[in-house]
């Protein structure tokens, strides 16, 4: 994916894949450029992921206005950072605005599954309480005090997940016991499953497994 910032100042996240045979347009994980350009056959595209051009032998049959753009992803932007739906988003899919100036991030690196990670930040929550909301499948939000934490879970391997925990409204320093004490008790509990030890739900987990398996029926 490409998060670009137009000559006007408009954001956008592209699908970093060439309209002609899906290959990368871009190399770089940052930088600047004018255009976008396919290193396999040539295709070019703008900074607003419109089709310019491509060498006559490869070039497409198919002319029409938007036929060759580059796919351009639902995102929105909050307080800084840029979140983005793989597909089409409902309305309530992405996070409200916390209502607090973005502090930063805390990334932690998880010897667990990132199903494991997930349970755990849902496990101990109501989902009627409205200081907690969970958004599907990755995200959740909890606010303390003038506080708000949005937490992103990001699978990496199978035992190996990265959360990336965003403050808001508070000092970062201060949430890194946190984001400590839930690498711990994550990676505790992957060794436990590793002996058959059953996991503890609630409400919330039941829903997101539900959700899970009613995504894996639908991929199958």
């Amino acid at each position: 994916m490409l998060g670009v910032r137009d000559r006007e100042g408009a954001v956008r996240v592209l699908r970093n894949a060439c309209r002609h045979q899906n290959m990368p347009v871009a190399g770089q994980p940052a930088g600047n450029c004018e255009t976008f350009r396919c290193r396999f056959h040539g295709w070019t595209y703008d900074l607003q992921g419109k089709f310019v051009s491509a060498p006559p032998p490869v070039a497409p049959a198919d002319t029409s206005p938007g036929a060759n753009d580059l796919a351009v992803l639902p995102m929105r932007q909050m307080a800084g950072l840029v979140f983005f739906a793989i597909e089409g988003a409902s309305s309530g899919f992405f996070p409200p605005g916390p209502g607090q100036p973005y502090s930063g991030t805390i990334v932690t690196d998880m010897a667990c599954n990132w199903k494991v990670c997930m349970e755990h930040l849902l496990g101990s929550q109501d989902a009627s309480e409205p200081e907690f909301a969970w958004f599907w499948p990755l995200l959740v939000m909890r606010r303390s005090g003038p506080v708000v934490l949005v937490e992103q879970v990001v699978p990496h391997t199978f035992l190996r997940t990265k959360l990336f925990t965003h403050v808001f409204g508070g000092a970062v320093e201060a949430q890194k016991f946190s984001a400590a004490t839930i690498k711990e008790t994550c990676e505790t509990e992957q060794k436990e499953r590793a002996n058959d030890t059953s996991a503890r739900g609630s409400a919330l987990v039941a829903q997101f497994h539900q959700q899970l398996g009613e995504a894996y029926a639908g991929s199958s």
